[in-house]
């Protein structure tokens, strides 16, 4: 070993400029791959934020859990953590200039979806009882509708169905008024309405289409304490 090191010092004093280039070169690869490596995780890290902002903090979704089977989901040692959500139902949305879009969805949630799911508020403040909601700029937007913080409002919440009796759901577009592969007129309503009042406490950007399908036929108020839809 003492022989290889007397031998690299004396070819390394006999071709200085040599080894000097090369030494500089060395220096310089592992500054490239360095930098290359920091700018990759520097963009990585960008990405994540992003989408932890604007799309929501979760890594897996599950619909319609029934309520019986969320120990699945809290017990399971793969779970960090979870948010709930609830559809409570559909109420048409009085004055709508979208013909298209002619109801309200009124989604339930818990602390953790609220604070977790790319909800950014615009005005006013978030729910704090189930008695108060925020609403979706696209309310004011694209439906036309003037609601403002502090105005309380009345709902007759319900199932969307066709009046053939065929169950809707958020994957349904509007129906009313276009025909089925028979040719028949379909026509939409709302059953099984309960009367709910809610005071708007704030106004929110329109949400990622995770949470509002931009096709779907309605435009969404959101209210504290959700016990259905699970993210993790």
């Amino acid at each position: 070993m003492k022989i290889l090191n007397d031998l690299s010092i004396k070819e390394i004093k006999l071709n200085k400029k040599r080894s000097l280039v090369i030494i500089i070169g060395i220096i310089l690869s592992t500054a490239l791959i360095c930098g290359v490596a920091g700018i990759v995780t520097s963009f990585q890290n960008s990405i994540i934020k992003y989408y932890k902002d604007n799309e929501g903090d979760y890594h897996a979704i599950f619909y319609e859990v029934p309520k019986g089977e969320l120990k699945y989901i809290e017990e399971n040692r793969n779970v960090d953590k979870y948010y709930l959500s609830e559809d409570l139902g559909y109420a048409n949305l009085e004055n709508s200039q979208n013909k298209q879009k002619p109801y309200v969805n009124v989604i339930s949630m818990n602390n953790g979806y609220l604070s977790n799911m790319g909800l950014h508020l615009l005005e006013g403040r978030m729910p704090e009882n189930s008695s108060e909601i925020v609403i979706s700029e696209h309310i004011i937007k694209n439906a036309k509708v003037e609601y403002k913080i502090g105005d309380s409002i009345t709902l007759d919440i319900g199932q969307r169905q066709l009046t053939t009796g065929e169950k809707l759901n958020q994957k349904n577009s509007y129906l009313t008024g276009t025909e089925d592969d028979d040719g028949t007129v379909l026509e939409e309503e709302i059953i099984n309405t309960v009367k709910k009042e809610y005071k708007i406490v704030g106004i929110i950007e329109r949400p990622s289409m995770t949470i509002e399908n931009y096709s779907a036929p309605r435009i969404y108020y959101y209210n504290k304490n959700g016990r259905s839809r699970a993210k993790s």
